[in-house]
């Protein structure tokens, strides 16, 4: 992947921060996550400082399929789960109390 940006939903990431996963893992911070998955997966948002952030992508063509995010999300331990096809998630971390928050809702 080249070097310059990509825009999603009229948030600027770094082009050179991107991923993609099949399985279980721990999200990287600071990066656009594309999940292309033929079940349901957990995903692991990761320890972070106030600010930063993950966005996931979900590549579904095939079936529908949950994605759990892992963590504290808006005060609650139970986290978050992408449940429509092509789902995305956009998290920017907060605080310990409160974890990661939602954006573009």
């Amino acid at each position: 992947i080249g070097t310059g940006e990509v825009t999603i939903d009229s948030t600027v990431f770094p082009r050179k921060k991107t991923a993609t996963v099949t399985a279980a893992a721990t999200l990287a911070l600071n990066t656009v996550t594309y999940v292309n998955q033929t079940a349901p997966l957990t995903l692991t948002l990761p320890s972070a400082q106030a600010g930063e952030f993950v966005y996931v992508v979900c590549n579904d063509t095939t079936a529908y399929n949950n994605i759990t995010l892992s963590g504290t999300v808006l005060g609650d331990s139970g986290g978050l789960v992408i449940d429509t096809t092509f789902g995305t998630a956009q998290l920017v971390y907060l605080n310990a109390t409160v974890g990661w928050v939602a954006l573009n809702t």
